[in-house]
């Protein structure tokens, strides 16, 4: 079963890194004079190769969200920060279902996966904060992902 999670988590980051290393110009949260296709090889051998120029993934839309809906931003750094030393939570589980809420902002991911799936931190700051970032209306939203859509990403910001 750990092996199986590895898998699908290093699966998940390469196709991300795969998917943000050709940017369009203007794209959410990526200058587009930023090039992440460059590495940078390590002076230390036991130091592992790191990207240069690249964004955080905790960055992916933040500054749009913060600047818009401030509560919302908050709410999404309190829900999606690491919990634990695997740095992610199953959908559905105790940790997803926990509402974060500030000030009147609430986010929260409910799931009907069978089987639960693996959510790393990263890519929940990355989809709460595009939910974000691309609303119209104080920064709610909501969006089905994961597998099969079984996760119901919510974000709410009542008046």
């Amino acid at each position: 079963m750990r092996f199986q999670t590895l898998t699908l988590l290093l699966l998940t980051l390469l196709l991300l890194t795969l998917a943000t290393a050709n940017p369009e110009p203007g794209s959410l949260g990526v200058a587009s004079d930023v090039s992440i296709d460059t590495l940078s090889p390590s002076p230390n051998p036991i130091q592992p190769t790191k990207l240069t120029n690249a964004i955080s993934p905790t960055q992916w839309g933040k500054s749009a969200c913060l600047s818009r809906f401030p509560n919302v931003q908050r709410a999404i750094e309190m829900y999606c920060r690491p919990r634990d030393k695997w740095y992610g939570f199953m959908v559905p589980g105790a940790a997803a279902n926990n509402i974060k809420q500030f000030g009147n902002a609430r986010v929260t991911i409910e799931g009907g996966c069978n089987p639960a799936q693996w959510l790393p931190w990263d890519i929940c700051f990355k989809q709460f904060y595009d939910m974000c970032s691309s609303s119209t209306d104080r920064g709610q939203n909501n969006r089905a992902y994961g597998r099969d859509k079984c996760q119901r990403w919510v974000i709410t910001n009542p008046k």
